[in-house]
């Protein structure tokens, strides 16, 4: 049935080198996850964003074992070199072609999800926010909540967490990126598209997600990746509440 039809689009940089363990396991769930009744017409875009390790040829392995009925599944494209989480993205949205899409980190962290329960629901956004906050440490999770809290009072919407790993209609966001015209950094890109979406006339919902991965987040923030966060905030701010005021009203 096309109506319940996604992409789930996962991209992947030196994973291998992060946690060869952690990159083989999920690959193994995910070999699974792919063969599950309610993905019987799922799509699954695999994208490595110019590795520099091993993490193409273990996703090349990887594919080769699958069966015939798992690799009809699947489109595996490589970036030439590193173009960024944004870029990546982006271009599994481009090549998409169901009704629904989202996106799957590779780091074995996101539970992997029966999106059956919202696609028969015919909701526009879905946002799965993490719910085990112990997972971050003291310091990411001020920086995560201020974040957050920007976005909530800039732009007047209220969500858990502007990153959240969401499921999105295709349709919506094949607009968006017609009209974007904003280079974002990978992390901002997905701010933009919840920003705008909250901001538009759709149906939505929050799904609290118990990530599953022990590991602790705390990814350095430096100078530079701040002061990127920051111009990008700027940009999205005056993009939706100036230029494109009458668009994202709602």
């Amino acid at each position: 049935c096309v109506f319940n039809m996604i992409t789930i689009i996962i991209p992947f940089y030196n994973e291998e080198s992060k946690n060869k363990k952690s990159l083989r396991s999920f690959l193994k769930a995910l070999s699974k996850y792919i063969s599950l009744n309610f993905n019987k017409k799922s799509q699954f875009i695999l994208i490595d964003d110019g590795s520099t390790d091993k993490t193409l040829q273990v996703i090349q392995a990887f594919i080769k074992n699958l069966d015939k009925n798992q690799k009809k599944k699947i489109l595996f494209i490589s970036n030439d070199t590193n173009r960024g989480l944004g870029y990546t993205i982006r271009k599994g949205f481009e090549l998409a072609k169901t009704k629904y899409v989202t996106t799957l980190p590779s780091d074995n962290d996101l539970p992997f999800i029966n999106y059956k329960k919202f696609t028969s629901k015919n909701l526009d956004f879905v946002m799965f926010y993490r719910s085990n906050m112990e997972k971050y440490t003291r310091g990411r999770l001020i920086l995560s909540t201020l974040f957050t809290l920007f976005y909530n009072v800039a732009f007047d919407i209220k969500t858990h967490y502007i990153q959240a790993t969401c499921l999105y209609k295709l349709k919506l966001i094949k607009k968006l990126i017609k009209k974007s015209n904003i280079k974002l950094s990978g992390t901002s890109y997905l701010a933009e598209l919840a920003t705008k979406l909250l901001r538009s006339n759709i149906t939505f919902t929050e799904e609290p997600t118990y990530y599953k991965n022990k590991s602790t987040i705390d990814r350095t923030v430096s100078l530079k990746n701040l002061l990127m966060v920051i111009k990008d905030f700027i940009l999205i701010y005056i993009d939706v509440n100036i230029i494109n005021k009458s668009q994202y009203k709602k």
